[in-house]
């Protein structure tokens, strides 16, 4: 009996075993269906995708590998966090060793890169350090390239060895830096019209790939918007221009793919970009063109500006069948001075606003404390719904759209927001300001309320100005400091588009003007 059964055992032991072979066979990774298990990856549900630019060893308290890990990543363990977007370091310098570029042992402001010594303990650099903290924890990770990082351009001494030695490969020159007209000037922009930039950059691609088990490569392009000499020099990049970076994106497309194959699971490519494609154009940058060819899998919006609606985005990813995602950048409105700047409340009502205008998921840049309570909070719309929130025009100023191209704001397709763009009020034509409010106050149940605060020059006394908001008349209370605030009832407010109108009362305010909006929404229950 012991024999019949042993015999038993083994025989469906063989069963499962062939069993689990076919199953694996079937859904083994191939040049037939990769394309097939790359969409179907590409749409997997990420709520927040959050950008680390690589300076985890800055904020650690010990020079451990632990410590690194602790700056920016262990304590995304349970957040909404799916994807980290993993920089480190800029266009040619790396914290990860690389036969083809500098070793980022130093940094700017004097910083020394530390994290480049982890390997000393016979364990993982920076880039396998957080690859094992994410698979570890269910979290993806995607190696991010700056594809033309320039804080250099300030100081010429954090030029890397290899941009020192090929100035020719820069767009530009430092001593010919004050005759420039775009691109912020920035002349050590490496120059993608120079065939060893484009081979160089392609080749750090196939180097991680080969190494490392990401899970995509993210080409940003919004750190800087500068990759050819044209825009320097206030004119548009060229159809040549254009097609060299095209061909630069089929190459790394193909890299994904042979290393895909090889590892047995798509490795996804993904572009933070402009959300126009006559501004990207314009920088060199065919968007429309690598969504057509299917050479990216994901795409972030936005970064230093926002030139459209979220949707408008949405609209074309979707046309093609590429998930869209919201860039939401930290917040650098310096005047008139927000309380509420880049707190949780301002990225609720950003991230609650692009949820409703159709996005796949949001994503942060710049906003690096692994314990705020943003990144357990901006990926579920439907749990937005019932926090406090702030809604503004924007929360990015539109001063960096003709900084990197230096026509750029015709390209500009929504209203341009308050704060570094202020208004002129008359006694005649009322200023009319869109604003987006997407709480649900028509609803029976609700248990909101909401509050608007203005910010004036110009203006003494609420008596002299006219506010409606969707031609509803505001009750304004005293002004303190240029500041009036009044409270806005339910039946005021839509959800979506909201307008407010401002009109003088007096004709004798020939500088009044309106500076900011603000809306704060809070959950009363």
């Amino acid at each position: 009996m012991q024999l019949k059964h042993l015999t038993f055992t083994l025989s469906l032991v063989v069963l499962l075993g062939c069993l689990s072979c076919e199953h694996f066979t079937e859904k083994k990774l191939t040049s037939k269906n990769l394309k097939a298990a790359r969409r179907e990856l590409a749409w997997k549900k990420r709520r927040v995708l959050m950008n680390n630019d690589g300076n985890d060893s800055r904020k650690a308290l010990k020079k451990t590998r632990e410590a690194f890990l602790e700056s920016r990543s262990t304590p995304l363990i349970g957040s909404q966090v799916d994807t980290i977007l993993y920089c480190d370091g800029i266009w040619g310098m790396f914290t990860h060793a690389s036969p083809t570029a500098d070793l980022r042992a130093g940094s700017d402001q004097a910083y020394k890169e530390w994290a480049v010594d982890l390997i000393k303990d016979g364990g993982p650099d920076p880039l396998g350090s957080v690859i094992d903290f994410g698979h570890t924890n269910g979290i993806e990770v995607f190696w991010s390239l700056r594809m033309s990082d320039t804080h250099d351009s300030g100081d010429p001494t954090m030029l890397s060895p290899w941009k020192k030695e090929n100035p020719d490969c820069l767009v530009g020159k430092f001593e010919e830096r004050k005759s420039y007209k775009g691109a912020g000037k920035r002349w050590s922009g490496v120059n993608y019209a120079e065939k060893k930039v484009r081979d160089r950059t392609v080749g750090w691609f196939d180097e991680v790939g080969a190494k490392y088990d990401v899970d995509g490569f993210e080409l940003d392009f919004f750190r800087h918007l500068v990759f050819f000499k044209n825009p320097l020099l206030g004119k548009p990049a060229t159809d040549e221009n254009r097609k060299q970076m095209t061909e630069v994106i089929r190459s790394i497309r193909k890299i994904a793919d042979k290393h895909a194959l090889r590892r047995g699971h798509p490795i996804l490519v993904t572009v933070r970009v402009p959300d126009s494609l006559e501004y990207g154009k314009d920088a060199g940058l065919d968007i429309e063109e690598w969504l057509k060819e299917g050479l990216i899998d994901m795409m972030t919006v936005s970064g230093y500006f926002r030139l459209n609606s979220w949707k408008t985005s949405v609209e074309l990813g979707h046309q093609y069948d590429v998930p869209v995602f919201a860039g939401l950048s930290e917040s650098r409105v310096r005047k008139p001075k927000r309380k509420f700047k880049n707190k949780p409340e301002e990225y609720r009502g950003r991230a609650f606003s692009a949820w409703n205008e159709g996005v796949d998921g949001v994503y942060t840049f710049n906003h690096f404390n692994p314990k705020s309570p943003v990144f357990s909070e901006i990926g579920d719309p439907v749990a937005l719904a019932g926090m406090d929130k702030v809604y503004t025009t924007g929360a990015r100023n539109t001063r960096a759209v003709n900084y990197w191209l230096a026509d750029g704001m015709q390209y500009m397709g929504r209203f341009v927001p308050l704060a570094d763009t202020p208004r002129k009020l008359s006694n005649t034509e009322p200023l009319i300001v869109p604003v987006d409010i997407w709480d649900n106050f028509a609803d029976a149940s609700s248990q909101m309320r909401a509050r608007a605060t203005f910010v004036l020059s110009g203006v003494k006394e609420p008596s002299q100005l006219e506010v409606k908001l969707n031609d509803h008349s505001l009750k304004l209370e005293k002004m303190k400091m240029g500041r009036v605030s009044c409270n806005l009832s339910s039946h005021q407010i839509k959800a979506g588009e909201n307008s407010f109108s401002f009109r003088v009362t007096d004709a004798s305010l020939p500088k009044a003007a309106l500076l900011d909006l603000v809306v704060k929404v809070e959950v009363t229950k």
